[in-house]
């Protein structure tokens, strides 16, 4: 029987699915695909469908999978990138580690989310990207964007959440112990529906590498090692079972403290996975 949830600390987490992922890693140590592999594949396929997109590639960490992106859109020194005033510090860190500025801009009155309207007033001829954070499940409408300018979501709080659709570029999630869906350590994933990025991504974080095992720079970046291991992988396949059941139990403490004191409790959206 699954224990019943009480509490969201990781061992409470793995005692869930306890069986499923002892078993999900003695295989993995068992086939030698330790870097890789069939499990990794089957893992990035499932986990990119759960953030609403075709194709996922795992990244060591939500902040790897956020530069990533961005370096493989072509995201460098002399660019902008617009980022919102409220997230985590690896939002402006991720985009500044690509050589180009982070600016920041403000969230909507009342909501942590970026605003669309303080989008708008901070795009210049520079401005080569647009970072939306989805913050505790919530979304921000998506920006009106001119053309040649990306919109990518950091997502690494949104993992769960019933409405990961839209016109996104890609969308970055972080499996971070404390995160709805923990991996045994950290992780992230790049989702997109463009394959073309998809393979750009895999490359960046993996020196480089291209179909023919040849190595060579990406989107003119020299690519590092950013890879999810096939271990943390068959760790976040084997929780993925539960991801539905803790995201309805979020829900219903959250009514709960709606109800008891609701004036701390911020606007919400009832898709989000919270």
């Amino acid at each position: 029987m699954t224990p019943r949830l009480r509490v969201s600390s990781p061992s409470a987490v793995h005692a869930r699915s306890a069986t499923e992922a002892d078993d999900a890693i003695r295989r993995v140590l068992e086939s030698g695909h330790w870097v890789g592999g069939p499990v990794l594949s089957s893992a990035e396929a499932a986990l990119a469908a759960v953030l609403g997109m075709r194709h996922g590639v795992g990244a060591s960490s939500g902040t790897s999978a956020l530069q990533l992106t961005l370096h493989a859109l072509g995201v460098g020194p002399g660019d902008e990138v617009i980022v919102p005033a409220v997230s985590f510090v690896s939002t402006a860190t991720a985009v500044a580690r690509t050589g180009a500025r982070p600016v920041v801009v403000d969230v909507t009155p009342g909501l942590p989310l970026l605003d669309p309207g303080a989008v708008a007033a901070g795009l210049s001829p520079r401005t080569k990207a647009v970072v939306s954070v989805a913050l505790f499940g919530n979304r921000p409408p998506p920006p009106a964007l001119p053309a040649g300018v990306w919109l990518v979501e950091d997502a690494a709080q949104a993992v769960g959440s019933t409405h990961l659709t839209g016109d996104e570029c890609a969308r970055t999630a972080s499996f971070y112990p404390t995160k709805v869906l923990p991996a045994a350590g950290d992780g992230g994933l790049v989702a997109t529906n463009d394959p073309e990025l998809a393979d750009r991504v895999r490359a960046m974080g993996w020196h480089g590498r291209q179909a023919d095992r040849t190595f060579a720079s990406v989107a003119g970046t020299i690519p590092g090692n950013d890879r999810l291991d096939a271990i943390q992988a068959a760790v976040l396949q084997a929780r993925l079972p539960d991801l539905v059941p803790r995201v309805a139990h979020r829900r219903r403490l959250l009514a709960r403290y709606r109800a008891r004191v609701p004036e701390v409790v911020l606007a919400h959206d009832p898709e989000s996975n919270v």
